[in-house]
């Protein structure tokens, strides 16, 4: 067995705009552009009998969704990261509208490469985010997603956990705390914090539960986003004489279904 990685893009054109990236929650039988990986699949197929290959793809939604969602994309601090708007390139963890449009994306990548003459020499496939997992925030040291979309989901986190103003306030020692208002950490925020407290690599908990309260959210974040991104595989996955495996790439993680 030779084994062949092979990435669906577009044929011509934006490479960060997935051709499987339904935008308007339909499903797509066809992908909305040529893709490479048609003619790819084809001629190995015919150059070598023992050819088998794992299908990579990414999750990038294409322009006209990200001009509607740019509340789900986090401001990153250095000049030139991300886009030219100076925000991440793939939404936020904590975008409901990302993590449903990936779900689609999955489902409709494994349905429609079922279909091709190929199909039996798919050993698996592979979901290869920007960043393969980890977030830009974090790649960039920025440390926190100052999105709004993750500023409601910090704030839902604290309604949750607190329930009241008065819990917050004791917990994070901060009189003027509000849930309604409470606001995700900054780079800036921490440093500073940092420097006045003499913080070190083992803080006292008390010291840093509204940083803590952040990461926490992150864990919750990241189990649902990626949960929800193999949803599809994990009800449904293709049946055929070759074994299928679904990744997802993660710097932080390897997870298969």
């Amino acid at each position: 067995m030779h084994l062949f990685q092979l990435n669906i893009w577009q044929l011509r054109g934006q490479h960060w705009d997935n051709p499987f990236y339904s935008t308007n929650g339909l499903a797509l039988a066809e992908p909305r552009m040529p893709v490479s990986v048609t003619n790819m699949a084809t001629w190995l197929a015919e150059q070598d009998p023992q050819a088998r290959f794992m299908i990579r793809f990414g999750a990038h939604p294409p322009p006209e969704w990200r001009r509607e969602h740019l509340d789900d994309y986090a401001p990153l601090l250095r000049k030139g990261a991300g886009m030219p708007d100076g925000r991440s390139i793939l939404p936020s963890l904590a975008s409901d509208g990302f993590r449903e449009g990936v779900a689609r994306l999955v489902r409709d990548v494994v349905a429609w490469c079922e279909k091709q003459p190929w199909r039996d020499r798919i050993v698996g496939y592979s979901l290869f985010p920007y960043g393969e997992g980890a977030t830009e925030v974090g790649c960039e040291g920025d440390l926190f997603d100052t999105s709004p979309v993750m500023q409601a989901a910090f704030r839902a986190f604290l309604r949750t956990k607190y329930g009241n103003d008065e819990a917050l306030q004791r917990a994070w020692r901060i009189p003027e705390a509000r849930i309604e208002t409470a606001a995700v950490p900054t780079k800036e925020e921490w440093l500073e914090k940092r420097r006045t407290l003499g913080l070190l690599h083992w803080p006292d908990p008390a010291q840093v539960r509204r940083e803590r309260d952040y990461f926490l959210l992150q864990k919750e974040v990241f189990h649902r986003f990626w949960g929800g991104c193999s949803t599809p595989w994990r009800r449904r996955p293709p049946r055929g004489p070759a074994s299928r495996a679904m990744t997802f790439s993660s710097s932080t993680c390897r997870a298969g279904c």
